[in-house]
């Protein structure tokens, strides 16, 4: 089973409720699978009600409720990626490491853009 203290199973749990934000996922074959299954929910009836989400996190940062201070803010979208995030409690700590991503829209039945980098996000070094 995962869950804190190295896990987070839930994407971005402050933008959301645990229920929506909370990840499928199963151990198959010495491995773990994510998945998003038919009955899953929308990650956010608020901000953007199609977007269905299974992520690990390892450490999640948020505001005072209602504040919108939050970390990682996310875009509508099919994404695929893998990410190191930074923690974003100040503007040095909000880039992140992109080992890939990839975007549905850009993906084609036989080619897909796979892009890796370094975000500085709101970082002003």
């Amino acid at each position: 089973m995962l869950g804190t203290p190295r896990w987070i199973p839930e994407y971005l749990p402050h933008w959301t409720s645990l229920e929506r934000a909370t990840a499928g996922y199963e151990f198959w074959d010495g491995g773990l699978v994510l998945r998003i299954d038919a009955d899953q929910p929308d990650w956010s009836l608020e901000y953007d009600p199609t977007l269905r989400v299974s992520s690990l996190q390892v450490a999640a940062r948020s505001g005072p409720m209602g504040s919108g201070d939050g970390q990682h803010r996310y875009q509508p979208g099919c994404l695929g990626a893998l990410w190191l995030i930074g923690f974003e409690d100040s503007l040095e700590n909000s880039g992140d490491i992109c080992l890939f991503e990839l975007f549905g829209w850009e993906a084609q039945d036989d080619r897909a853009i796979v892009r890796m980098g370094i975000h500085p996000h709101h970082d002003l070094a």
